[in-house]
């Protein structure tokens, strides 16, 4: 807040500690005692959180007998509660030990806040329904967990992304006979699905390019001439920005961009069919043999190496005891696994 704001703030004499002067953000009631705990810009929340579990502890020191709840279900431990759990705690007969009251003008201004600045994001980076979280929710599905857990992760993922704004961004050159066009070709395929494993068996699904985008090499070329003397190397995040009047929102396109190189060519088969594919030409490589070997290298683990890389010692540990394990291939996709 601004200082027009915080004298406005002030002016209530109700909401300002006499003693300190400051601005009394929440006040927190404890009716059993008659007695009231400022929260101000001096004393946090997360302090004031401190003296409410102190507190509790004391009323236990007192009557061993004393029991909390939250939800319904009994409270043991009183020193991992947050200030969300503070808010809930009740006794047996559900009667709220803490009651907490917001000072009204922050409340009005916490409203507002939110307001401008959801529709900020939604006329910038758009809704968070349209912002997928790349985490798993580790919670049971079509459940009302789930779908709390699945909103968080959005507007977490919304908020993010809107680092667009802020960013530092260089924008191209237009119209410049050397730059890029206004129009480019842009194919969306769906990422490919791998498995990442390690030495002690554990395996799960990766997605290996994270919605990464292989940019033909001459378009890097003209991305660099429209940058000018801001000229970026090869690899590149690209940001496109519109607006969707109609409905009031934003569009945000946000992509790894990573230009195709001569090192990727020699050495990534899935590299040599984008280029045939973009430029639908067949390419010579730096002998002048024409490339048309498409397939991966071969990965038979034959004499303790796996693609040049030698695995005659793996160790690795599980619970707290290390393992030695030993591959040995035996043919075709099949292989002797040995630990000890």
């Amino acid at each position: 807040m601004g200082s027009l704001e915080h004298d406005y703030l002030l002016a209530d004499k109700d909401w300002v500690k006499s003693s300190t002067k400051e601005f009394i953000y929440t006040k927190i009631y404890i009716p059993r005692e008659s007695k009231s705990i400022d929260v101000t810009s001096s004393l946090t929340a997360n302090r004031a959180a401190t003296k409410l579990r102190n507190y509790l502890f004391e009323q236990l020191a007192i009557n061993p007998e004393f029991q909390i709840f939250i939800n319904g279900e009994r409270a043991y431990n009183f020193g991992e509660l947050s200030i969300a759990d503070l808010l809930r705690v009740t006794t047996a007969d559900g009667e709220l030990i803490f009651k907490f009251n917001l000072n009204n003008k922050l409340r009005q201004y916490n409203y507002l806040d939110y307001l401008f600045s959801q529709e900020y994001l939604i006329s910038t980076v758009g809704s968070h329904i349209a912002h997928p979280d790349k985490n798993k929710i580790d919670v049971p599905n079509n459940t009302k967990l789930n779908i709390l857990s699945e909103e968080s992760a959005r507007f977490n993922a919304q908020h993010k992304r809107n680092v667009s704004q802020t960013a530092t961004m260089k924008e191209y050159q237009l119209n410049d006979i050397f730059g890029v066009a206004t129009e480019m070709n842009v194919a969306v395929v769906k990422d490919i699905i791998d498995f990442q494993n390690t030495v002690n068996g554990d395996s799960d699904k990766i997605k290996p390019y994270d919605g990464a985008c292989i940019v033909n090499p001459f378009m890097v070329l003209l991305e660099n001439y429209s940058l000018g003397a801001d000229a970026a190397g090869y690899v590149k995040k690209p940001f496109f920005h519109a607006y969707k009047e109609r409905f009031g929102t934003g569009i945000i396109i946000k992509t790894a961009g990573f230009g195709i190189t001569n090192d990727n060519l020699r050495n990534l088969a899935g590299t040599k069919i984008l280029m045939k594919k973009m430029t639908n030409r067949r390419w010579r490589d730096q002998n002048g043999s024409i490339i048309n070997e498409y397939n991966i290298f071969d990965s038979k683990i034959s004499g303790g190496t796996f693609s040049g890389t030698s695995y005659d010692q793996i160790f690795y540990m599980k619970d707290g005891i290390v393992y030695q394990r030993k591959l040995q291939w035996i043919s075709g996709t099949n292989y002797a696994v040995t630990d000890y």
